[in-house]
């Protein structure tokens, strides 16, 4: 998600240890000759990063964080997009965000599309340099939870899914900047939010495992259909 202005924040203990709080095949470097009709004949805007060097070290950062997530590790990706130092010779500043603490795994599907209702508001690319990155902790009494039957198990799983993939989202707006365009899809008519479908094809076409909340932001998942389907025609 990429916005306009900041807002206030915290600094907790980021995907890891838990603190009690007071208040994560290579990125495609151009379009493929199937993909044309997909090229936009408008120049691409001219933003800060255009640092070939910057770029490369981006694409190869957030290629191990897509491995780690292809493999299903997904903290391991969340711990390994929220390396501040890692980005600081990329011109990236991160900011660690809220924490929402929850006391509870939610099971139900209520409770999960709330609990990620809330981070995916949290994390965000903005003013060209900025990444914010929030997560869930479930911790009571200072303590982490376990998942102790095998629906807690499950929708942990995917509450660590889903937050990996945003973690890669604002890494993958950070790319964009830099390039000065999308990575992958170039509609000859733009939307308002093409930057945001680019992230879904891109890690599609990276064969990313994408989530069907993650999808259905931004109404990603018929571009991304019509996306793959021209690559393969």
């Amino acid at each position: 998600m990429r916005v306009n202005s900041s807002p206030n924040g915290y600094q907790p203990t980021f995907a890891g240890t838990v603190r009690k709080q007071t208040s994560k095949s290579s990125i495609p470097a151009a379009s493929s000759p199937k993909q044309d009709q997909y090229v936009s004949s408008a120049k691409a805007t001219v933003r800060f990063g255009t640092n070939k060097k910057s770029a490369g070290a981006m694409q190869r950062h957030i290629q191990k964080g897509l491995g780690l997530i292809k493999a299903g590790e997904y903290e391991e990706a969340m711990m390994h997009f929220s390396n501040k130092n890692a980005l600081k010779p990329m011109g990236i500043h991160l900011i660690y965000g809220p924490v929402n603490m929850l006391e509870s795994i939610p099971t139900s599907p209520e409770g999960v599309k709330a609990a990620l209702g809330w981070v995916e508001k949290k994390n965000w690319f903005k003013n060209h340099d900025s990444i914010q990155l929030s997560q869930l902790v479930f911790a009571k009494s200072g303590e982490e939870l376990e998942p102790q039957t095998p629906e807690e198990r499950k929708a942990l799983r995917q509450l660590q899914h889903e937050q990996a993939l945003m973690f890669a989202e604002e890494h993958l707006h950070a790319l964009q900047e830099m390039k000065g365009r999308n990575l992958t899809y170039h509609p000859q008519t733009a939307g308002e939010h093409d930057d945001e479908i680019d992230i879904a094809t891109t890690l599609a076409k990276l064969n990313v495992p994408l989530t069907e909340a993650f999808l259905k932001r931004y109404k990603r998942a018929d571009h991304v259909q019509e996306y793959l389907k021209a690559s393969y025609d």
